[in-house]
Formats: structure tokens, C-alpha cells, sequence
């Protein structure tokens, strides 16, 4: 993403690009936005996050367009964001086995660039050349529209395959079509809603329960503006997995409370963790990207017992 945003974009287009070592060095970033009188923003909600932290709203005020992926938007950084600079998170979608992008939750008119994006809680329509379908994870038979399901993406974006590894190439493209492992919904016009990935989902008492979705729920409640939480799973004798709750010191509400308030909410049951399935940690492992190290905290979750 960086490659292509950051340099081939700049490059063919004759814009104005400004690098910075550290994307985690929230101050830099708000100060070289207003000194350089930068108009595009491209980050990750997680950063995002620290940079209302550190940064003024004035500070913000030359951006006319904030894009943010790698990770799911929640609706409560969105919200900030808005108050703060008047406008929207745009969300986008992709991989790097897609060179890297695939969907921009963009608006439809170039008069609201930045301030609307399309459907709510959409990664937006694919690009340009690229194909989406969704299909079910265990037949393959491809979905009608709105239904939940595994996405496959084709187009010239979709790499050649692994170097050097044809067996992990092979498991994931069939026919030109690459298998993205995130499960997805597609509207009749063509807009993508991501709910998971596949990876993520813990079968409880016969059901797929999504962890992002339960991290999503438990975040809206807290309000909490820093990497607080992350929802795993662990074997289950009774109903086969049951969910697993890793959190750091400073998480605003107990357990009992955050329990009560999604019951309140009406959360369905299967997606409320046990109250003895929160488990404190000293902190959250991240990648280079600021995102979680899902497979650090998975690993960390099934020693909670």
C-alpha cells in the first residue's frame, strides 16, 4: 500500500508527496499536516486514534480527504474524527496479495469529497477492473446478494502467486480467483460490508459468532480511544469454543459492567463472553503496521482457560 500510495501514485500523477520515518509519531504527523498544507491523509484507525490524541483540530483543517483501512472503522472513531475536522473517515479495503486495494467506501459526488462516504459501514464498490463475488465457505456455490458469505476477488490486481511456495498458492487462487479468508456481504449495487474473517470466528454451540463483531459491540460500549481489547477463543468442552476476552489495565469498565451493558443492548447471548473469560494483560502485542499480532494474541487467548 505504501509502495503504491506513497510513491507509483505521486510519481504518475505529478503530485506534491510528504514521507515521514513514523507514523506513530503523532506530534510529526500534525505538524508537518499543517506545515506542508497537506490535503490527502492516508493511516489506519489505530493511528488515527493517536493522532486526536496529540494533535489540534486546526491543525487538520488543509485535508479535504482521510482514507484509513487495514483494519475495521469503528463507528465511535469516526464520530471523533468528524467533530474534530469536519470530516469523514473513508474507509478502503484490500491486501497484499491485491496489489494492494480492492474497494474505497468513496461518495458519489466530487462536491462532498471527504465530508460523506458511501453506505455506512461499507469497505465501498470495487475498483475499476476488479471483480468481487461472495460465496459459500464450504460449497463454493456463489450468494445473492446480502448474503454473508466468503469473498473472492479476480482482476489484474491478484498476484502471480507465492514465491517459491505453489502449495500456498494453490490453496488460495482456483481459477484466477484469489480467496481473501474475509467473510463479507455484497449489496445489489455492488457495495462490500466486511463482518470477519474467517480466521476470527469461533463455533459455539453450532453457531459462527464473529470476534470482530464482539470486539466492536464491547468497544461502543466502553468508548475507549486506545487499543484496550482483543477477542479470541479457547476450547470449550461443553459448546466447543467459548469466547476469550484479553484486555489491558486500563479498561475503563469491569467485566460484570460491560457483561450487563451488552445484555442491555440486546446482544445476542452466544456473543457475550462469560464474565471469568476476561483476562488482564500487561499489554497488547502490535505489528509495524499498529495493527494487532492476531496470531500472537490467538495463541495467548487458548492458554486462558
Amino acid at each position: 500500500f505504501g509502495l503504491l500510495t506513497g510513491l507509483w501514485i505521486p510519481l504518475l500523477s505529478g503530485s506534491k508527496v510528504v514521507y515521514l520515518s513514523n507514523p506513530l509519531d503523532a506530534a510529526a504527523v500534525g505538524e508537518t499536516i499543517e506545515k506542508q498544507r497537506l490535503t490527502i491523509l492516508l493511516a489506519t484507525p489505530t493511528f488515527i486514534q493517536a493522532y486526536m490524541r496529540k494533535c489540534r483540530g486546526e491543525q487538520f483543517r488543509t485535508l479535504r480527504l482521510t482514507v484509513v483501512g487495514a483494519e475495521k472503522l469503528r463507528d465511535d472513531i469516526n464520530d471523533k474524527f468528524k467533530a474534530m475536522t469536519g470530516l469523514t473517515l473513508i474507509e478502503g479495503y484490500g491486501c497484499t496479495e491485491l496489489s494492494p486495494v480492492v474497494s474505497i467506501n468513496i461518495g458519489s459526488s466530487i462536491l462532498t469529497l471527504g465530508k460523506e462516504s458511501g453506505p455506512h459501514g461499507s469497505v465501498g464498490a470495487p475498483i475499476p477492473g476488479v471483480c468481487v463475488k461472495i460465496v459459500d465457505p464450504d460449497s463454493g456455490e456463489e450468494l445473492a446478494a446480502g448474503q454473508e458469505g466468503l469473498m473472492l476477488v479476480k482482476g489484474p490486481n491478484v498476484m502471480q502467486g507465492y514465491l517459491g511456495d505453489p502449495e500456498r498458492t494453490a490453496a488460495v487462487l482456483q481459477n484466477g480467483w484469489y480467496n481473501t479468508g474475509d467473510i463479507a456481504q455484497m449489496s445489489l449495487d455492488g457495495y462490500i460490508t466486511i463482518t470477519g474473517r474467517l480466521s476470527r470466528f469461533s463455533k459455539i454451540g453450532g453457531e459462527m459468532v464473529p470476534h470482530e463483531m464482539v470486539e466492536n459491540a464491547i468497544c461502543n460500549i466502553i468508548q475507549n480511544d486506545r487499543p484496550t481489547l482483543f477477542v479470541g477463543s479457547a476450547p470449550d468442552k461443553a459448546k466447543g469454543e467459548k469466547l476469550i476476552v484479553l484486555h489491558t489495565p486500563d479498561l475503563p469498565m469491569a467485566p460484570a459492567e460491560i457483561v450487563a451493558a451488552m445484555r442491555q443492548a440486546e446482544i445476542p447471548n452466544l456473543w457475550i463472553p462469560k464474565v471469568g473469560n476476561f483476562h488482564q494483560v500487561e499489554s497488547l502485542p502490535l505489528l509495524g503496521s499498529g495493527k494487532p499480532d492476531i496470531k500472537k494474541l490467538q495463541a495467548l487467548a487458548k492458554t486462558r482457560r
